[in-house]
């Protein structure tokens, strides 16, 4: 997003209604101010994904996992910017500075018992600019797209002992899962994961057509 040429750094609306001046009987428009908004939320291009590689390694960090994280740039960009993207990703810009101080990453996936489902991986907003809404924008923003693809249901995951969010996600209306229903997060990593996929076709009595 550029600058504004403004020097009051404001935008001018042009108001429809006529007001008559009283003397000359004459028509005249209205110059009415907006205030520039603070941030503009907006689709990731693949020139973003320096700035949002950059902002996982925070998250990461904040939550003491850095030495977990082996993304790239380019892995990013090759994996959200291809045919059909593995992952979506929306940035928050500030207007001042024309930086990328947050973003957000989802996918959409499908369960059995409610269908069409949206998973938000990341949110995350630099520390010097949050207290604007940005999270909350970002949220609102997955689950808008989510709406708009016929999902029915908005998946995250949050960190125990990360107990800030917990609450607000409360305040917004959002089941902890784990809490009302003893659902745990189980996951197979690369090793492991191509250890297992490997034994495909161990067993003699069943065969595949995939």
């Amino acid at each position: 997003m550029g600058h504004s040429a403004d020097p009051l750094s404001c935008v001018f609306e042009l108001i429809s209604c006529i007001q008559v001046n009283k003397r000359s009987r004459l028509g005249v428009l209205i110059r009415k101010p907006i205030p520039m908004a603070s941030y503009m939320i907006r689709k990731a291009k693949p020139e973003d994904c320096v700035d949002i590689v950059g902002f996982i390694k925070e998250l990461a960090e904040y939550q003491c996992m850095l030495d977990q994280v082996d993304m790239t740039p380019a892995k990013l960009e090759a994996d959200a910017f291809c045919t059909e993207p593995f992952v979506n990703l929306l940035v928050a810009v500030c207007s001042k500075s024309n930086q990328t101080v947050g973003y957000s990453s989802f996918s959409y996936t499908y369960g059995s018992w409610k269908g069409r489902t949206v998973y938000m991986d990341d949110l995350y907003v630099s520390p010097q600019h949050r207290g604007a809404g940005l999270g909350t924008s970002l949220m609102q923003a997955v689950a808008k797209s989510a709406v708009e693809r016929g999902c029915n249901r908005m998946n995250w995951i949050v960190l125990s002992w990360n107990t800030r969010p917990k609450e607000l996600y409360a305040r917004m209306g959002a089941d902890n899962l784990s809490e009302k229903e003893g659902w745990q997060s189980i996951s197979l990593f690369q090793d492991n994961l191509e250890l297992f996929a490997d034994k495909l076709g161990a067993n003699p009595k069943i065969l595949f057509d995939l």
